[in-house]
């Protein structure tokens, strides 16, 4: 099996990243100049210099939060639990968690970042990592502001989930 990597996001993808094509104007707070790229994500646009990563989000990105948030995720009734565990038995295997059938059951914070979480829970420390009891089939979120990932835990231990959508009202 392959094994999976925990990407952090770049500033392609971002709403807040600008590139300036025409001639220097005054705005976003800030005189842009022709061909410079742009952080429009706060007050004052900010550039990018020449030591800040290409691809990746630099560290002054106002999008980051630090510490990181993080949110455990449990079925919103008994009925919802026992209808997964049933159908996990009868199919003999884990399912993919459904969104709607979860809420928010308690938050935190952490100094640990995704990728360094995925990367003790290889070493059977995952439940201890967060000092938050998370349920089996819980789904752990951890935020750091500019992409969210989850966990999921079933009994063979976490399960990063990149394709979980977290219910509306959390969506934060």
């Amino acid at each position: 099996m392959a094994e999976i990597r925990i990407r952090e996001p770049n500033c392609s993808s971002c709403e807040a990243n600008y590139r300036h094509s025409g001639l220097p104007q005054k705005k976003y707070g800030v005189m842009l100049h022709e061909f410079e790229r742009y952080c429009i994500g706060s007050k004052r646009a900010r550039m990018f210099k020449k030591r800040d990563p290409v691809i990746k989000a630099p560290d002054w990105c106002p999008k980051r939060i630090f510490p990181h948030k993080v949110r455990v995720f449990d079925f919103k009734s008994g009925d919802d639990w026992f209808m997964f565990e049933d159908l996990c038995l009868t199919l003999k295997k884990e399912l993919p968690p459904e969104a709607h059938r979860y809420e928010v059951i308690a938050q935190t914070t952490t100094e640990l970042s995704a990728k360094e979480f995925w990367a003790q829970c290889g070493l059977d420390a995952g439940p201890k990592l967060l000092g938050v009891n998370v349920p089996r089939h819980g789904i752990v979120e951890i935020d750091d502001g500019l992409l969210p990932n989850y966990f999921f835990l079933c009994e063979s231990g976490y399960r990063y989930e990149p394709y979980f959508t977290p219910p509306a009202s959390t969506s934060k």
